[in-house]
């Protein structure tokens, strides 16, 4: 297979792997960052809630934050966990193409 491919077109091959594989480290980078930064918010916030007046509007309220707090972060997990699969499929490719 390797006859197949002349070495110009392997190593624009490869360019392009490392461009992906360099994009994908930066997108589940960012992505992460986003997330923290996210859920920092609400747990700040949330924590300032709970200083002030316990009435049940304000601990509901409160409660509220907090859920979607936990909902970011369930949210936060699966994006990281897709953007590693990703990530690893890139490599895969990449590896690949250096065989060839």
């Amino acid at each position: 297979m390797a006859n197949e491919w002349s070495q110009e077109q392997l190593l624009k091959l490869y360019q392009i792997s490392i461009d992906e594989y360099r994009f994908e480290v930066k997108l589940n980078t960012d992505r992460m960052i986003h997330y923290i930064v996210a859920n920092s918010i609400l747990l700040s916030i949330g924590t300032g809630l709970l200083k002030l007046d316990s009435a049940r509007p304000i601990n509901l309220f409160v409660a509220l934050v907090f859920m979607a707090g936990a909902f970011a972060a369930y949210l936060g997990i699966r994006a990281i966990r897709k953007g590693h699969t990703y990530y690893h499929r890139t490599i895969h490719k990449k590896t690949v193409i250096e065989d060839l």
